[in-house]
């Protein structure tokens, strides 16, 4: 049985959505099997030109406590905001439009808490859409950790927020929530400044499948990180040690050197001082683009060269 409606719920799930017909169905019925009831759905549709509404409204009209709102498309930040001002619950879990989760997801990270935890975690599983394939991407035993997680999430981001209960009182304890400004990375920013106000629990059974397709914001928006990470570091000055601004730092020069690889980045290969120089030449770059990606500095740093090479022909050239 769900609890009354008209009274307070412990948990609200936070489930944001855009044009999410394809998968919204399953995740819905992954909510509904939950074995921990006292829960209300707390629904955001991002400006969804698709069926996603009615699948939603399919899935209030049999029973389940659902609170929706409907809005003009204004991004996931912003979507995620509005989930958390309509949430009446003591704890928030958040879910995306196209994840499943266990049916005990809820109650073990429920009971994980105790009086000094604001955030429990779990483990997952992603299943590969277009492969066929499901693999853990993390071992609970040597990369998850408890506590005080910041010195570790800034290193490399271990939490899929997916898999999260939070205690209400510490999100809304933060000067910001979801920051629109980033453009992919606003859950590990969000789980970054969090972590500074209290202690992390994670619980190392499998708790939800994350499933990998090619509409994914990984899949399609993954260059943005390196935008991203340069916003952050510049966020955080002042508000972290430098140990942890140094992990950070180096998270963004690996990830240029991922983004400039999959971009087919070809200056300069010939020059190796124990650096890379193209990956020296778009850290120092980054920072001052704006909202750029890495595909677009490619082209303005690449079009001196062409330039170049384009007047050398026409010199080559013989006058006819």
């Amino acid at each position: 049985m769900f609890h009354n409606q008209n009274m307070k719920p412990v948990v609200s799930i936070n489930l944001c959505c855009y044009n999410s017909e394809k998968y919204l169905s399953e995740t819905l019925q992954s909510i509904a099997a939950q074995t921990y009831r006292n829960w209300e759905l707390v629904i955001v549709n991002d400006g969804s030109t698709d069926s996603t509404e009615s699948i939603i409204f399919a899935f209030r009209a049999q029973g389940y406590p659902v609170v929706y709102h409907s809005q003009k498309n204004e991004g996931i930040a912003a979507s995620r905001n509005k989930a958390i001002e309509l949430s009446r619950g003591d704890f928030i879990a958040f879910i995306d439009h196209d994840d499943i989760w266990m049916p005990e997801l809820l109650e073990r990270q429920l009971a994980a808490f105790d009086k000094d935890t604001i955030l429990v975690y779990g483990n997952f599983i992603t299943r590969d859409m277009t492969e066929g394939k499901e693999y853990m991407s993390f071992d609970p035993d040597s990369e998850f950790y408890s506590g005080r997680v910041t010195g570790e999430l800034v290193k490399k981001n271990f939490i899929l927020i997916e898999t999260a209960v939070v205690r209400v009182a510490a999100v809304r304890s933060l000067e910001e929530l979801f920051d629109p400004k980033l453009l992919m990375a606003d859950d590990i920013d969000f789980l970054i400044r969090l972590s500074l106000t209290g202690n992390f629990k994670y619980t190392r059974d499998v708790c939800m499948v994350y499933r990998m397709h090619p509409g994914n914001v990984t899949m399609t928006r993954g260059h943005h990180y390196v935008h991203d990470l340069s916003y952050m570091i510049k966020k955080y000055r002042g508000k972290m040690g430098r140990r942890m601004l140094r992990d950070l730092v180096r998270q963004y020069i690996i990830t240029v050197k991922i983004d400039l690889s999959s971009a087919g980045f070809k200056v300069f290969p010939f020059l190796f001082l124990g650096f890379n120089l193209k990956h020296i030449v778009i850290s120092l770059l980054l920072p001052f683009t704006g909202d750029k990606n890495i595909l677009e500095v490619k082209a303005a740093l690449l079009k001196p060269f062409r330039n170049l090479r384009s007047l050398l022909r026409r010199r080559k050239t013989p006058d006819v």
